[in-house]
């Protein structure tokens, strides 16, 4: 192409070569300047497109086929189903998808705002790229006869911008309005460039900024706050925030206002509207009207007057900062204040440097003591006209913060950001769930206080109200995959639904319809008495567990047309109807956080082992004292009054109440295919606890206790060591266990749902009377067990050992303690045991030492093989380190540094790729070997005393020296603990190959069984 166009310029136009290469290199500066003016990242916001949709034609359209048609429905039916409590998405729809989920933008008239910022629009001199200026280089070619170009520098934005968002929990509200204001502060060519900074502070630390907001910035490295200064006069800091949190109240967020206003013109923009200012923290700052004399100046050098005649105003203590909301007109004072027009002011507060601290409350406000007319008259009398509009049409429907949005686009679309925080700031809503810095905003769900629905829709026209529950409708009906006939029919009971993950978020729009078509009247009475859920709703949610439990029985008698008998039969289970089985259950699961629920009963039945079809009386037993309901000592059942109606009762003590004919008609239930499968919420449940009157009559841990009242450091270095120490066998086709305690160490064996001893060893009249640890080779064959200054090895089911291992003479003078970690490598061919702050490894064949590896400062108190190399080998020490060995270089290969103190234990994950530790200072971390790193930091109550992964690797167990066992979720970063604890500290953790059986020893001599 290139050749073409050379060869025409120089034949036709007869062009010289010199001539052929200043023309193209012109033209290329020609193209570059007017690239300029568009920015590449610049699109159309809505508003945009809705203003030009009648001056452009879609060539996307094509008529409609029944094919097309038949391709879109099957496309929706299969398109992923959100909830009503929306989730985070991601969509990236291709232009063909038949719809989008309705998502009104929070910011309704972005044009407005960016048309109120238009004095900051200002085009300067760039000073580093130049284009060509046609006009100049054509007279200057004219007059002097030479082909050379003028150049003149490009024009960019006059203002670089720093959005600086609060990342505090009230704060969460606004996530989406704040998306929406990046998006029109980066796409309008308002600025140079735009970088959004999140601010947060922890309490009594400064001010801190890091890179982006939300859940995409958590892992960001935090900077200071200094770091946003710049010298240029080209930059601008806009603070977005509520003005609420502690950081605020307590004056820290003073000092980074200091330091940002002192250098760069800096501005607050309020989220809330005004009436509300004197009941956040700038209820304590001073309000002035701040103007400007110089385009950009930084805030001290504004001109404070109309200074409040109750107050003394010294600039000088003070730190000037304008503030402004997100409407047109408040914006646009402080644009042109800021663009250097002195006869404009706007308003703004200085901030007291040396202001006193006080311990008040959030905004000020105390609600709790109003009733709900007086809550409703309070914000009426407070609220904008605008306001009171929203609130009446919130009062119809479900609320959260994508049905606000709707509402605000199809039915208010004049509403601005303060509306929305005039409703929900005015002492009428409350959040459904607890609120924390990582919740995405939008998956709150918000309910009016007790009352003040009523009043609310009491108030609204008829027409007004339905026409919110028509709009809302056919917004829930989209976002769970169905059609609205479909849904209706869904709501009635006509249909039940397969995806279980949409029942509970119908049924809760359910029971808002009804309450709402309750107080209409008429003929939507009718209508309620289909969606007859909003009490028991009601009743979980103020936890009122006895009369939810009451309200249950009742519904599922109605349910199940037997309210005239008043008592259910096994035949009335299996034929209760699906879609009420899944409400109630997820209605119960739900507001008990996991804990009640028909199907958590069904998932610890099946723990016990429970099978589909059988009615185990045995099972039930146990299942009965499981969850709290059978006392096995008295051999009695709980009349339904003595059961705990609380969170403190067992996982799925409730629901309780099924009224029958001395039959015992919940497993009927359990047998149920559509109960959801709750197995990863239910914790482990503890099914044997074996206690031995020889370990419990000992001296020696009564001893140790005792001391370690008075001495605290021995305490340190022996929480560990006396106590009962345990082993699973990890050979499938062997599933016993062994434990070492006062002397002796026994065998135990599953027999049916019991364990009962296979073997015991016992070795006296030595020192030091207790094992410290135990172990069992891979195949299952051998026992390894160490015991004051000697390791020992025996075959499986001999009493005779092997080997004995037995420390030297010198190593016995330096350790007054004797073995204390004993184990074997993942080929079962070396037995490696610390030899106080060595290690020492063994043949395990011919029981010669082999290897003794060097390093800690301090007694070497737990070791570890990595699974699927056993070359590499872990250790950890009083010294607070871990190290990391190559046994057959025998060197180290690293030493890990964390922990503040003595590290008491360490184990593998199954894949080798993790290395869990825990030790005094409360803490378990999770180390990455390759690169070396912390993963995560786990905090315990106290400290960690041992520790053991899952076979699948998604769990650590650990246990401590309060007694507690947890587990902990490690990707889903969750942790939950055991319902019983031991009376002293946890000393031993294993668990089954199958993960689905774990033990736990403590210095209560105590053996815990668990199933997982």
């Amino acid at each position: 192409m290139i050749d073409e166009l050379i060869t025409a310029l120089s034949k036709k136009a007869g062009m010289s070569t010199e001539e052929i290469a200043d023309t193209i290199w012109l033209a290329l500066q020609i193209q570059e300047s007017q690239s300029e003016s568009v920015s590449p990242d610049f699109s159309l916001v809505e508003e945009d497109i809705g203003a030009n949709k009648n001056k452009t034609t879609s060539s996307d359209s094509k008529p409609q086929t029944p094919d097309s048609n038949e391709t879109r429905k099957n496309r929706d039916s299969q398109s992923q189903k959100a909830k009503i409590y929306p989730q985070s998405q991601q969509q990236t729809e291709s232009l063909d998808l038949s719809f989008k989920t309705p998502n009104a933008p929070s910011l309704r008239q972005p044009l407005t705002l960016a048309r109120a910022l238009k004095p900051l629009m200002r085009r300067i001199p760039a000073g580093t790229n130049f284009v060509v200026d046609e006009a100049a280089t054509i007279e200057h070619i004219a007059n002097t006869k030479l082909w050379l170009p003028v150049l003149r520098p490009t024009l960019e934005p006059w203002l670089d911008l720093e959005l600086v968002v609060d990342e505090s929990i009230s704060m969460q509200i606004w996530r989406q309005t704040i998306r929406d204001l990046e998006k029109l502060l980066k796409n309008y060519g308002i600025f140079r460039d735009v970088r959004v900074w999140g601010m947060t502070a922890n309490d009594g630390e400064k001010v801190q900024v890091r890179r982006g907001i939300g859940a995409a910035a958590k892992n960001k490295f935090p900077r200071s706050s200094k770091e946003l200064i710049d010298g240029s006069g080209r930059r601008l800091i806009l603070v977005v925030s509520d003005c609420v949190s502690s950081y605020w109240r307590d004056g820290t967020v003073t000092e980074a206002l200091e330091i940002w206003a002192n250098s760069v013109p800096t501005a607050i923009i309020q989220m809330l509207p005004k009436w509300l200012w004197k009941r956040t923290a700038l209820g304590r700052a001073s309000e002035v009207r701040l103007r400007g004399l110089t385009p950009g100046v930084s805030n001290q050098n504004l001109i404070a007057q109309e200074v409040s005649l109750w107050e003394e105003l010294e600039e000088k203590k003070g730190v000037k900062v304008p503030i402004f909301t997100l409407e047109e007109d408040k914006a646009t004072t402080w644009a042109q204040m800021l663009s250097g027009k002195s006869s404009v002011s706007t308003l703004g507060f200085v901030f007291k440097l040396d202001a006193p601290v006080k311990e008040n409350r959030l905004f000020n406000l105390d609600y709790s003591q109003l009733s709900a007319e007086e809550r409703v008259q309070a914000f009426r009398v407070t609220a904008s006209p605008m306001a009171r509009k929203l609130a009446g049409l919130l009062a119809a429907v479900p609320i959260t913060l994508p049905v606000v949005r709707l509402i605000r686009g199809a039915l208010l679309p004049e509403s601005l950001q303060v509306n929305v925080a005039e409703v929900f700031l005015g002492g009428l809503l409350k959040p459904l769930s607890e609120i924390k810095v990582e919740t995405n905003p939008d998956d709150v769900v918000y309910g009016f206080v007790d009352g003040v629905r009523e009043l609310l829709i009491d108030s609204m026209p008829s027409e007004w109200v339905l026409q919110v529950v028509d709009k809302v409708s056919e917004y829930v009906a989209e976002r769970v995959g169905l059609s609205l006939e479909d849904f209706a029919a869904v709501l009635r009971r006509e249909k039940e639904v397969e995806d279980s993950g949409v029942v509970e978020e119908v049924g809760y729009f359910a029971t808002v319809t009804a309450q709402v078509l309750r107080r209409l009247g008429g003929e939507y009475v009718e209508v309620v008495e289909e969606l007859e859920y909003t009490q028991l709703r009601k009743l979980l949610i103020a936890q009122n567990w006895k009369e939810a439990d009451k309200e249950t029985a009742r519904l599922i008698l109605q349910v199940s047309g037997q309210e005239e008998r008043g008592w259910l039969t096994k035949e009335d289970m299996q034929k209760f109807p699906s879609t009420d089985l899944k409400i109630i259950d997820e209605l119960w699961f739900k507001h008990s956080n996991g804990k009640f629920g028909f199907s958590v009963q069904k998932q610890i039945w099946l723990m016990l082992g429970g099978q589909i079809g059988y009615n185990d009386h045995d099972v039930y037993n146990k299942f009965g004292e499981n969850v709290g309901w059978y006392v096995k000592d008295k051999n009695e059942w709980l009349l339904w009054r003595e059961h705990t109606f609380s969170l403190n009762a067992p996982q799925g003590h409730l629901p309780r109440y099924l009224p029958s004919r001395a039959q015992r008609i919940r497993p009927y239930l359990f047998y149920r295919k559509d109960l959801k499968d709750r197995s990863k919420n239910i914790i482990p449940q503890e099914i044997i606890s074996l206690t031995e009157n020889y370990y419990t009559q000992s001296s020696g841990v009564g001893f140790v206790d005792r001391l370690a009242k008075q001495v605290i450091n021995f305490s340190q270095k022996n929480i560990v060591r006396y106590g009962l120490k345990l082993a699973f066998s990890q050979n499938p086709n062997q599933e016993y266990f062994i434990s070492g305690g006062n002397q002796i160490i026994k065998s135990w064996q599953r027999e049916k749902n019991t364990w009962q001893i296979r073997q015991e060893i016992t070795l006296e009249d030595t020192f030091d009377t207790w094992f410290t640890s135990v172990a069992i080779s891979p195949d299952g064959q051998l026992i390894a067990a160490c015991k004051d200054y000697q390791v020992k090895i025996w075959r499986l089911d001999q009493i005779n050992p092997l080997h004995t291992l037995n420390k030297t003479i010198l190593s016995n003078f330096f350790d007054f303690e004797g073995f204390d970690s004993v184990t074997f490598s993942p080929d079962g061919k070396i037995l490696a045991a610390n030899n106080n702050q060595d290690i020492k490894l063994w043949d395990v064949e011919t029981g010669k030492e082999i290897i003794k590896l060097s390093g800690h400062s301090d007694k070497v108190t737990c070791i570890a093989f990595n699974p699927k190399n056993g070359k590499i080998l872990a250790s950890c020490s009083y010294d607070k380190t871990i190290k990391v060995w190559n046994i057959v270089d025998k060197r180290c290969l690293g030493t890990l540094s964390g922990h503040l103190g003595a590290v008491y234990t360490l184990g593998f994950s199954p894949d080798g790729e993790t290395l869990a530790s825990g030790g005094n200072d409360n803490t378990i971390k999770l180390w990455n070997l390759n690169p070396e790193g912390i993963l995560e930091t786990l905090q315990h109550s106290e400290a960690i005393t041992c520790l053991v992964f899952t076979p699948d690797g998604k769990t650590l167990v650990s246990g401590s020296n309060d007694g507690k066992i947890v587990d902990w979720k490690i990707y889903e970063k969750e942790s939950q603990p055991f319902p019983q604890e031991h009376h002293r500290g946890v000393t031993s953790i294993a668990i089954s190959p199958d993960g689905k059986t774990l033990i736990s020893g403590g210095r209560d001599q105590t053996i815990k069984i668990w199933r997982r």
